[in-house]
């Protein structure tokens, strides 16, 4: 695959940045670490969190067969934090001490926690299924590539419209990626006089059926939570309102849940990275199921993306921590699995489109607007 032509920069970006790299000496390896939740406390292993791995291995792996990046092979150093921020951090001063060129890491609570690290360490963190509102904001050495909890907000109000909610019901995992969706969803309803009743958890159990009880005169009812929750919290509320409309988180999308008859009619913001048509996919999807035995996923799609996106950046501007940092902030366009991802100057924040879409025979049918 020739992937020359695929990261697009703006005529400033490219006047900025042309470097003249003949001559330079290269290291053995180029280095990218990640910081995942592969297992969780009791040792489970998580199946998305998984396929994001899958993805970026991919992407490596299809990089150094055509001969790595300017000749220089690309190892992945790849860590198990367990969603522990303290041991994310240890794990972060570990990888740093290796001279990586970015790590990666996933989730608002691990990628807050690993902020200052990165600052103090001026380590590059790009971070990526990480919704919480402004995480990456004023972190001169932190970057992420996933919607935030706006961006998922506004993708759901066409749905609030289509379904003339008045009252709506939120329900979200009581964390930080929970409550700032939660909470910016509800700031933006404001502006439509839409009101809001919310609850939150941390346990899905019996008491949970009770406390949904607090629903009964909403519309419609939106629910955020992990996805090992998805498939729990989706059927305790349909228990209760079989017949309300459900608004669910963008993880939902996914053909994990699209079989599973308890989703049939769950209306979601879903990426455009399920639209068969899509001319961003080329044959990525093919390749990865033919390696990995499953579809393309958004998880598979994000850790697959991350690469493509860090490597090209490398390629043109070098490894440098700065070099990285002032490319991410002179801003570009790059047209990765989900679209055209545009990274506004200045901005440490990039995020893909999201289109309002419902579940319905088993598949994902995106909606008119």
């Amino acid at each position: 695959m020739n992937r020359s032509m695929i990261f697009i920069c703006t005529i400033l970006l490219a006047a900025f940045f042309g470097l003249n790299i003949t001559g330079c000496s290269q290291p053995e390896s180029l280095r990218i670490g990640t910081i995942l939740i592969l297992t969780d406390q009791n040792g489970e292993r998580l199946s998305v969190e998984v396929e994001m791995l899958n993805g970026m291995q991919m992407a490596i792996k299809e990089i150094n067969e055509e001969g790595g990046i300017l000749g220089t092979k690309i190892e992945l150093i790849h860590k198990d934090c367990q969603g522990d921020p303290e041991l994310a951090k240890k794990q972060f001063r570990e990888i740093a001490a290796q001279s990586p060129a970015a790590v990666i890491t996933i989730y608002t609570h691990i990628t807050a926690a690993l902020v200052p690290l990165a600052t103090e360490l001026k380590t590059i963190q790009l971070a990526t299924m990480a919704t919480g509102e402004g995480i990456t904001d004023n972190a001169p050495y932190s970057f992420r590539y996933w919607p935030q909890s706006s961006d998922e907000g506004r993708a759901i109000l066409p749905l609030v419209d289509k379904l003339r909610v008045r009252k709506l019901g939120l329900i979200n995992i009581d964390n930080a990626y929970g409550n700032s969706v939660s909470n910016e969803l509800s700031r933006l309803l404001t502006t439509k006089e839409v009101t809001t009743q919310k609850i939150v958890y941390n346990k899905i159990n019996p008491s949970l059926h009770e406390r949904l009880k607090a629903f009964v005169d909403c519309d419609a009812i939106s629910f955020t939570c992990f996805p090992s929750d998805i498939e729990p919290l989706a059927k305790a509320i349909r228990e209760e309102y079989p017949n309300m409309p459900l608004i669910g988180p963008n993880s939902i999308s996914s053909s994990h849940y699209l079989k599973n008859p308890i989703f049939d009619g769950i209306y979601v913001a879903a990426p455009l990275v399920y639209n068969p048509a899509s001319p961003y996919l080329g044959n990525v999807g093919t390749r990865f199921e033919e390696t990995y035995g499953l579809p393309l996923s958004q998880y598979s799609a994000i850790g697959y993306d991350i690469i493509t996106l860090l490597t090209q950046i490398i390629g043109k501007n070098g490894a440098s921590p700065d070099a990285i940092k002032n490319t991410f902030e002179a801003g570009f366009v790059f047209p990765g699995l989900f679209g055209d991802v545009v990274n506004a100057q200045g901005s440490h924040h990039m995020t893909y489109q999201l289109i309002p879409a419902k579940i319905k025979n088993q598949k994902l049918k995106y909606q008119r607007r």
